[in-house]
Order: structure tokens, then C-alpha cells, then sequence
């Protein structure tokens, strides 16, 4: 004992330790690697006596070491496991292929505490003052940026008065999920949670608290060893603090969604233009995230808002039409609409129209053909079903907004199109697609017919919006979309 009591280390020009060395009575002891070696006898082999690595972890924590014990020996001959541990203590100090003397480790992890390298303006100090927790808490994450770490915002305690009194931040990784034991043969368990992802904690005990005193917080414990690796600088832009949208990534995922781009095209555009992933301040995730809110916050209200809209273009353009119709508990079962270029399309191109809804979303386009052959839009509408009711509707509201009935009507086979066109359409000729018809002599006869004896066109108008919309996008996305493509 007092050998160890007056012990100190000698090393070279290098800071290399060279041995232990102590002066007792006038006798100098020198503890060097190779004398433990040698004279303990406890590198020899070819015993197939020999202790577990597990039990031997299991003794070196018990006697309160809890340094690597990847240089230790296991045999158990010549030694009992409380010398082995002395052994290897004094091992761990003289080797230079691990830390010194002075490195703590982790209990829990076997590894090394790591002591953030920061400067010390950032750095908390014991008995630092704050007027808030607010400055206290900001002071904290700014610390934890530099260092590589997240925040937790703790519990805090209260004392006689229901007031707070002492407040902790916590590494984001401080303490550990317990398991919650589940029998899965009880036939009366109802839950069984199961986590969806692993547990990064570690029970790091890294902290920062401070305590209430005379109308101000104080720091009184600060903690600053971590027992995990900490997020490097090159990566420290995917902490959560740093991601986070701007004014711009939120304008470019609203424009893009005019185009049917999604969140992550968008994100990738922004990628490619700034240079990098650290670059947008943000990851795929913030961009998904923004769009599900926004679609979130339209929920319920989607139909309401695209109805809103019409009338707000209806007051801005009094040449513009909308109507539509719901059901008896107020759902928008038919809604229409239709501009002032659709009504001069079909006041010079209306002689002969097609009409057909798309299969994914009941969208209705009425179109035409103008003098150079290409396609004219006449009106459109959405509908929540194709019966004959909702397309009787349809017609009589598109009567209502052009003033007159086309000459022929070409459309599909759909009998609850042919009821409703043969109901309001009294002046028209109702005429089936070509190509379900297989009669070509079934046009000769009609003016104009030359044009359009099939729904082709109809059909490509289908697909030219459906380039830019999809049928799991919202009314508002929708409508969006639409007049994207119009002004295209």
C-alpha cells in the first residue's frame, strides 16, 4: 500500500510511460511491463484452464475498473482473477497502444468518455447567471450545436410554493427505454408494443442544471463527458436543430406541386442547384413533412376551398362561370366550371363536341376542335359518380353557362351519358365514337364530322392533365394543377 500511496510515473522526452516508480524506505521499486510479464508468469499457454472474457469483464467492473480489456490474460494458472485485474490495471497504465492512466470509460458502453473540444466562450461554467430558462435553454443548444449533440428539455423540480426550482437539459441520449415484457400466449394481452426503430440511447450522462436563486438561475451542475461518439462537423448539418425549411424550399415545393413534382423531385432540384445536401438546410424528410402538413391543414376543408376560389375568379372576371351541387349532407357531389376563353371557343368552335370522364378521377373536359385542327376546352367539371342524375345536372348547367346546344355530341357507349344527352340535348345529334361504332358510314351524313368521329381527342386532353395531376391529389392540388396547365 504505500508503494502505491507515493507511486508516480516515469516517462521519456516523449511523454512515453516508461514504468511505475516509488521509493520505499531507501529501497527504489521500478514496475515495468515486462517484469509483470515475466515474473508473474502470466502469458503461458497450453492450459486449457482458463477464464472467460465475460468473466473477466464481469471482475474487473466488481473491482471498479472499467477500462478495455482487450490486453489483459485469461489463464488462470499461477494467478486468481483479483491479481489478474491488478495485473492489468498496471498493464493498461504502461502500454502505449491505449489511453493513459487518466482516461475514464464508460461502464455501460466499454468505451472512453469523450469531453467535447470547445472553446470556452460557449462552454457553460459552474455558477453562470441567466435571467430565464429561455436564455438558459438557448445558451445550452448553442453549446450542444458546436459540440455535436442534441437537447433534451428535461423535467424540472417544484418546490413548497408550486414554483420551479431547479430545471435539467439532458443529452438526447440520456437514459434507456425499458422493455415492456408482453406474454404472448395470454390470450387476454391486448397490447403488444413493438418499436418500429432501434434505441440510440445510452444512458449518457451528460447534463447541464441550474437552480433557482434570488430571481435568477444559476448553473450548479454542469456535466459535460458524453459516452457516445458525437456528430462530426462535416455531418452536424443532419442534426435535427439544423434542419429545418426556409422561406425559399417552402416556395419551391408550392411551385413544384403546381407541376405535379413532389417533395422529394423537389428537394433534389434544390440539391443540384445549391450544391449539396448541407447546402438546402433541410433533408427529403423536412420536405415530405411540409407538404403532409400542408395537405393536413386543407383536410375537410378541401372542397370548400376550391369553391371559394371559383367565386373570388368570379368576382375578379364577371364573364366567369362555376356552379356546383352536393348531396343531403353537404358533401360537393358535381362542380363545374368554365372561363370566358372556354365560351368564345364554343361560340366559334361548338359545333361538334366530345365529352368523356376519366377512370382514376370523374374529371369531365368538354372539347372541340378550332380551325388549325388542335384542341379547344369548352368547360370542365368533377363529378362524384357517372349516373345520369350527376350528368343530367352537367348538361343542364353547361347549357345554362354557353347558351346553345351543339349540333353533335360524340361520346362513348355510356348508357348513363346517352340518357342524359338525349334528355337536355333535344337539338343535338348523338353520335358513339368511331371506334366503338365500327360504322364510318355512320358520320357521312353529319356536318363537320370529318373533324371528330371519335372520343381520341377528349381522351387526349384526359392525358394531357393527367400529366399534371394524379388521382391521389387533393381538390385544391387539383385545381392548382389544372389552371398550371391552362396558362401552360
Amino acid at each position: 500500500m504505500e508503494f502505491w500511496a507515493i507511486a508516480r510515473l516515469s516517462q521519456d522526452d516523449k511523454g512515453k510511460v516508461l514504468a511505475i516508480v516509488a521509493i520505499v524506505g531507501k529501497k527504489e521499486i521500478v514496475i515495468t511491463s515486462e517484469i509483470l510479464t515475466i515474473k508473474l508468469q502470466l502469458r503461458d499457454t497450453g492450459d486449457d484452464d482458463k477464464f472467460l472474457k465475460l468473466v473477466m469483464d464481469v471482475e474487473f467492473i466488481e473491482q471498479g475498473y472499467y477500462g478495455s480489456t482487450k490486453y489483459a490474460t485469461y489463464e488462470k494458472k499461477h494467478c486468481s482473477a483479483g491479481l489478474k485485474y491488478l495485473f492489468h490495471a498496471i498493464m493498461h497504465c504502461l502500454s502505449d497502444k491505449v489511453a493513459s492512466s487518466s482516461e475514464r470509460f464508460c461502464p455501460k458502453t466499454g468505451l472512453p468518455f469523450i469531453i467535447p473540444d470547445v472553446s470556452k466562450e460557449i462552454k457553460p461554467q459552474m455558477d453562470m447567471i441567466f435571467t430565464s430558462l429561455d436564455d438558459c435553454y438557448s445558451m445550452y443548444v448553442t453549446y450542444a450545436k458546436a459540440c455535436g449533440f442534441l437537447v433534451r428539455n428535461e423535467t424540472a423540480k417544484i418546490n413548497a410554493k408550486g414554483e420551479k426550482h431547479i430545471k435539467y437539459y439532458m443529452c438526447m441520449r440520456a437514459r434507456v427505454y425499458k422493455d415492456k415484457k408482453v406474454d404472448t400466449l395470454d390470450p387476454n394481452q391486448k397490447e403488444r408494443l413493438v418499436r418500429s426503430n432501434f434505441s440510440k440511447r445510452t444512458d449518457c450522462g451528460a447534463l447541464l442544471c441550474v437552480i433557482f436563486e434570488v430571481g435568477s438561475w444559476k448553473v450548479y451542475k454542469f456535466v459535460e463527458e458524453h459516452n457516445h461518439d458525437l456528430v462530426e462537423r462535416p455531418d452536424k448539418h443532419f442534426l435535427p436543430t439544423e434542419r429545418h425549411l426556409t422561406q425559399l424550399p417552402k416556395h419551391v415545393i408550392h411551385n413544384m406541386s403546381k407541376l405535379n413534382l413532389g417533395p422529394v423531385k423537389a428537394f433534389n432540384v434544390m440539391k443540384t442547384c445549391f450544391g449539396g445536401f448541407e447546402d438546402v438546410s433541410a433533408s427529403k424528410v423536412e420536405f415530405k413533412n411540409y407538404k403532409r402538413q400542408i395537405n393536413l391543414f386543407i383536410g375537410e376543408y378541401d372542397a370548400e376551398m376550391v369553391v371559394r376560389h371559383l367565386d373570388e375568379k368570379k368576382t375578379a372576371q364577371p364573364n366567369f362561370s362555376y356552379d356546383y351541387f352536393t348531396d343531403e349532407d353537404n358533401r360537393l357531389k358535381g362542380l363545374f366550371w368554365c372561363d370566358d376563353q372556354a365560351k368564345r371557343n364554343y361560340h366559334v368552335f361548338g359545333d361538334v363536341i366530345s365529352f368523356d370522364a376519366t377512370y382514376a378521377m370523374v374529371f369531365v373536359p368538354f372539347t372541340g376542335i378550332d380551325n388549325d385542327h388542335c384542341n379547344v376546352t369548352f368547360g370542365v367539371a368533377l363529378l362524384a359518380s357517372e349516373i345520369a342524375d350527376t350528368y343530367i345536372w352537367l348538361l343542364r348547367v353547361f347549357l345554362k353557362v354557353v347558351g346553345s346546344q351543339p349540333k353533335v355530341v360524340v361520346t362513348d357507349q355510356d348508357p348513363a351519358m346517352k340518357k342524359a344527352i338525349s334528355a337536355l340535348f333535344v337539338d343535338t345529334r348523338h353520335r358513339l365514337c368511331m371506334w366503338e361504332s365500327w360504322i364510318p358510314a355512320y358520320y357521312r351524313m353529319e356536318e363537320l364530322s370529318g373533324l371528330m368521329r371519335t372520343i381520341s381527342r377528349t381522351e387526349s386532353e384526359n392525358h394531357f392533365f393527367g400529366q399534371v395531376c394524379n388521382s391521389k391529389a387533393t381538390l385544391v392540388e387539383f385545381m392548382t394543377h389544372y389552371e398550371t396547365a391552362i396558362e401552360a
